[in-house]
Order: C-alpha cells, then sequence, then structure tokens
C-alpha cells in the first residue's frame, strides 16, 4: 500500500505542476512552482516540537493564528537562505495590511539543525521567523503530515562529510485552526504573496 507520505507528495505535485523537491535554487523546483488553490486538504496536523531558543512550542500555541509554514534546513545551500528571507518581507508586507502571521521554519534535518544551529541560521532575517526542531521521529511525523518529508543523501556525502536534503520548495498557509488554506511560492513578488495571503485569511474567515 503506498504511504502516506507519498500520496501527499504526489498530491502536492497533482496540485502544483512542475512541483518536485529542491537541494537548491538551481533546481526547476523552486522557480516553477506557482501559487494555486490546492485541490488537498489533508495537509497538517498537530506538532510538538523546540523553537530555537530551546523551548516547547506546540500548534495549539499558535490556534487563532495563521501560520507560514516552511520546511528547509540550515545548511541547505542556496535555496533556503533565499526562501528564508523571502518569508521575513512578506511578512513584512503583511505587517503593512494589517495582517499577523506566524512565520515559522521546520527543519526537515534535526540530526543537524540544533536549537542553536536554527538561531544562528534565523538571526539574519529578523526576529519574527521562528524556527523548530526536535527528535528525529518527532520530526518526521511532522514532515510527513505535511507531505514535506526530507530524504537526506547521505549516500553521496560532501568531501567536508556534509549532506543535502530534499525538501519541498513551498510553503503552505495553514488557517486559525490549523486547516491548510494553500501552498505559497515564496519566490513571487511580495507584494503579490502577501495580496494573496490576505485573501486566502479573508475567505477562510468568511467560511468560519
Amino acid at each position: 500500500m503506498m504511504g502516506r507520505a507519498l500520496m501527499l507528495a504526489m498530491a502536492i505535485a497533482t496540485a502544483l505542476p512542475g512541483c518536485a523537491w529542491a537541494h537548491s535554487v538551481s533546481s526547476p523546483a523552486v522557480s516553477s512552482v506557482t501559487i494555486t488553490r490546492s485541490r488537498h486538504s489533508g495537509f497538517g496536523g498537530p506538532f510538538s516540537l523546540i523553537d530555537q531558543d530551546g523551548r516547547a512550542l506546540s500548534s495549539a500555541d499558535f490556534r487563532g493564528t495563521t501560520m507560514l509554514i516552511y520546511f528547509g534546513y540550515t545548511n541547505c545551500a542556496d535555496a533556503c537562505p533565499l526562501d528564508t528571507q523571502a518569508m521575513s518581507i512578506v511578512v513584512d508586507a503583511l505587517d503593512r495590511r494589517g495582517i499577523a502571521v506566524a512565520p515559522l521554519f521546520i527543519t526537515v534535518d534535526p540530526a543537524r539543525d540544533t536549537p542553536g544551529r536554527l538561531k544562528e541560521f534565523l538571526a539574519p532575517f529578523g526576529s519574527r521567523i521562528i524556527g523548530l526542531t526536535g527528535a528525529i521521529d518527532t520530526v518526521a511525523k511532522v514532515t510527513t503530515a505535511y507531505g514535506a518529508s526530507g530524504e537526506d543523501d547521505q549516500g553521496k556525502l560532501k568531501p567536508d562529510g556534509g549532506y543535502d536534503v530534499s525538501h519541498a520548495a513551498i510553503a503552505y498557509l495553514m488557517g486559525r485552526n490549523g486547516e491548510f488554506l494553500d501552498v505559497i511560492s515564496l519566490r513571487d513578488q511580495p507584494d503579490a504573496v502577501a495580496a494573496r495571503i490576505t485573501d486566502l485569511i479573508a475567505e477562510a474567515d468568511q467560511r468560519r
């Protein structure tokens, strides 16, 4: 029987033509993702992780707040720093619109991404983005629930002993009750992304 992670990954690919897994900005996955309404709503679920300051945080702590979640890792050479910077700019654009969201960076590489490492990585992008990590099996449950499970290439070690981790080159917009709203491309113009997120939140609030 097909595993849930594979089904979710296929759902993303069906909803977003061209979407794949990325290591860096050179991957077509990063540039070809477009903002489009997904027909699939089975992403997400509760989580309990550790932030970059070593504090326990759960999805319940964000109840009532829209979450913008990106899955990446700190040793990512290009894609993750650029996407994280883009997320920071989008959050600022949303602030100017009076729209509050919780921007989350959840690692797909918990073996290396300690709270301290996340804090160091996120520092250049301002103080708003919350980094989350945890035990390997705990993080795996979260990434699987979002169809964003990382797959490391430890069989292809770099000269320095490091390795890459595949990850979805998209962000997930989750509603105030933790419901999946849409997938978001962070590579579009920040004002356009902020406008799309504003519309999605308004639509979700009307349905409540």
